[in-house]
């Protein structure tokens, strides 16, 4: 598939270097992802963080709270990058390189970038970011990795966001 987006690369990129800084890892060192769409309905998929092998409940000094708030945090920078520098390409380009780089080297990285659903949480006709290997091909497969509840829960809401947005633009009197 050659129909992607951005999807929630750059907060997630975000959040591994928030967590990073905050337990004193690599961002490298961090697997996990934001999901859904980029933007106010976007979440962090707790469940699939992880360093050394451990799941982020195990780090020490972790705080469910805290990581919530953390996450306000990521999710709202973009808003107080436009407010500083009115623009955020800079970070946007790093991802597009990113995912370019991942293409034209045929990498298989796995990514969080949007694409078409087809079935995956038993979601269609939309596109949301999920984890996808993307090489030479664009999107070779999308991932589908085991959330809990309410993380599936926050990607079927994200889905209605876009859903309600689709529906709007459709109702929409052409002009």
């Amino acid at each position: 598939m050659r129909v992607l987006g951005s999807g929630t690369l750059l907060d997630t990129a975000r959040l591994k270097t928030s967590l990073g800084e905050r337990f004193g890892f690599d961002p490298h060192s961090i697997h996990g992802y934001v999901l859904g769409e980029h933007g106010d309905s976007e979440f962090a998929a707790w469940s699939t963080i992880t360093a050394g092998g451990m799941r982020i409940e195990r780090w020490p000094g972790y705080l469910a709270e805290e990581m919530e708030a953390l996450f306000q945090r990521v999710r709202s920078a973009a808003y107080e990058i436009i407010q500083r520098k009115r623009a955020t390409y800079f970070a946007i380009g790093a991802v597009v390189g990113l995912i370019v780089e991942a293409i034209a080297r045929d990498q298989r990285t796995i990514l969080p970038v949007s694409v078409p659903l087809q079935g995956q949480y038993g979601l269609d006709s939309l596109s949301l970011s999920l984890p996808c290997v993307i090489g030479r091909e664009g999107v070779i497969q999308i991932l589908e990795p085991e959330l809990a509840r309410r993380e599936i829960e926050a990607l079927r809401a994200s889905a209605q966001v876009l859903r309600r947005a689709i529906e709007t633009v459709e109702a929409a009197p052409a002009s």
